[in-house]
């Protein structure tokens, strides 16, 4: 399971999933506001949105009710304005986002740590509006309001 989706409606994601009837992932309550993006990287998802947060969640297998549960792992704080977009570069365990406050932040998910803090913060003194890394995850581009 992995892929980005871009979404805009509020909102913890669907507590439990039955795999035979749930085709999809609500997300509500995960966020102090709208959600803006959620990408899915294996069994785990991460969210982000206007409250200045990336939250990672992990789809976990209950094998008793034969259902998925999501449960929150932790929470990523850098930004000081709104979370546009966020995903782990493939075969990493880093982390871009971008936001309003015209950064982006690369971070380090250390998966032993409850707290994440940015590793680099890269200002580009415009609003940032999206984000794509190359294939070969050398380059970076991001697009802006100017």
């Amino acid at each position: 399971m992995s892929g980005t989706i871009p979404i805009s409606n509020s909102g913890i994601l669907k507590e439990s999933l039955n795999p035979d009837t749930d085709k999809l992932f609500i997300a509500k309550e995960s966020h102090k506001g709208r959600i803006l993006y959620i990408h899915v990287n294996g069994n785990f998802i991460y969210t982000s949105g206007f409250d200045q947060f990336i939250r990672k969640w992990e789809i976990v297998y209950v094998s008793k009710s034969k259902t998925y549960e999501i449960e929150f792992r932790k929470s990523f704080r850098g930004h000081r304005d709104e979370v546009r977009q966020v995903f782990i570069v493939p075969g990493t365990n880093t982390l871009i986002s971008c936001s309003g406050d015209d950064n982006v932040i690369i971070w380090e998910d250390d998966p032993n740590s409850l707290i994440t803090n940015p590793k680099k913060n890269i200002n580009v003194d415009s609003s940032i509006t999206s984000m794509l890394l190359s294939k070969d995850k050398k380059h970076l581009v991001v697009a802006t309001y100017e």
